[in-house]
């Protein structure tokens, strides 16, 4: 945006000028353009004005230069302080900040309360370095729109979506639960029945995500939050596994024009090597089915089958190199299990299953297998 330098007036009327002729005003781009406006743009606005050297405001000898510098130092401030994270106790809109629940790479989700709701919710924002950047509100908004679509009961549902303060948001259900990645990194790789009950549950919500026209294509223990149910027959603490982000998901009809230039997006351990090679444009629900295959692989051995010393090494060993089979690693996953999973993780495409339900038969009847079977399956 491009402001025109206003004549007349004093140097305070000119600075008001400029902030009016802004119906978008921010102070950093104010900043900038009085400077311009203001004469030499060599050397910061404070020495010029300590020197006297500034020949619009030589011009105006009533007005107080330092004056000029304190409002514009004072209206930075507000915008650094508006970039911030939320503090508890402050009030985003409607909703009260409670306490910060996680951080990411670049989101912070948060408790929150709202009058209208009983008990609190899960408030998710950009960071607020991120939250001016048009791509990143677009994401926010199709996140939500997408996060609303679905009324499963392992996905977290989405109550609520939009912008306050040009602040982008997504309102969830909270839930109290820790990630996969918690678990895996607290207590390593499960059983194979326990791994088996969790991904079939997680390919019931892939496959009502697909047939709504959804991709999600950032699957990953990070994104799945396991609440706590009951114990089961041996004393063990039994999980729900929760969909919880749909930051990269995308909707059928996008694939082919890809807007916010995503073919690398993901974590490239969890990304099929269609996702890496040509991105959203190649990608299907076959795409997603072989993230839960990664998944699988990492919840019987406690890592995913590749990961490299760099990211450039993980996505090499994706594209190239086959997984290790699972028995070698661990003799007592049984054979079908390892049929399954390694199936998920096909470098081709159609070597994969094409649906979710497709894999979720297989689950079934593997479990049923083992339900009737007298051998002991634990880790």
């Amino acid at each position: 945006m491009s402001i025109d330098e206003p004549s007349g007036g004093s140097s305070m009327e000119r600075l008001i000028t400029l902030l009016l002729q802004s119906s978008e005003w921010e102070p950093d781009s104010a900043v900038l353009q009085l400077t311009e406006v203001f004469g030499n743009p060599q050397g910061s606005m404070e020495s010029r004005l300590a020197s006297g050297s500034d020949r619009a405001l030589q011009a105006d000898p009533s007005h107080d230069e330092r004056e000029l510098l304190r409002l514009i130092e004072e209206l930075t401030e507000e915008r650094r302080l508006a970039r911030e994270p939320l503090q508890v106790g402050s009030l985003f809109g409607r909703y009260t900040i409670l306490g910060e629940i996680v951080r990411g790479n670049s989101t912070i989700v948060y408790w929150a309360g709202d009058h209208e709701q009983v008990g609190p919710m899960a408030l998710k924002t950009p960071h607020p370095e991120l939250a001016d950047d048009d791509q990143c509100r677009r994401r926010f908004k199709l996140e939500g729109m997408i996060g609303s679509m679905f009324d499963h009961p392992n996905i977290v549902p989405v109550y609520e979506f939009g912008e306050i303060d040009q602040v982008p948001y997504i309102v969830m259900e909270a839930v109290d639960g820790i990630t996969m990645a918690d678990l895996l990194q607290n207590d390593g790789p499960i059983s194979p029945v326990e791994a088996a009950r969790l991904v079939l549950e997680i390919a019931g919500a892939i496959g009502q995500v697909h047939d709504q026209g959804v991709l999600i294509l950032d699957l990953k223990p990070q994104n799945i939050l396991l609440q706590r149910t009951k114990l089961d027959d041996s004393g063990g603490q039994e999980w729900r596994p929760l969909l919880i982000d749909f930051g990269l998901a995308i909707l059928a009809v996008e694939e082919e024009e890809d807007p916010d230039g995503r073919a690398m997006a993901g974590t490239p351990s969890y990304m099929a090597p269609e996702q890496i090679l040509i991105g959203p444009a190649g990608c299907g629900p076959f795409t997603d089915l072989y993230a839960i295959g990664v998944i699988l692989f990492e919840l019987l051995i406690g890592r995913p089958p590749h990961r490299g010393v760099n990211r450039f090494e993980t996505i090499r060993a994706v594209i190239v190199e086959d997984p290790v089979a699972l028995r070698d690693l661990h003799p007592a996953i049984p054979a079908e299990l390892e049929a399954i999973c390694l199936k998920c993780l096909s470098k081709a495409t159609d070597g994969r299953y094409m649906k979710a339900q497709e894999l979720i038969s297989d689950l079934e009847q593997f479990l049923e297998g083992v339900s009737s079977s007298p051998r002991n399956l634990t880790r």
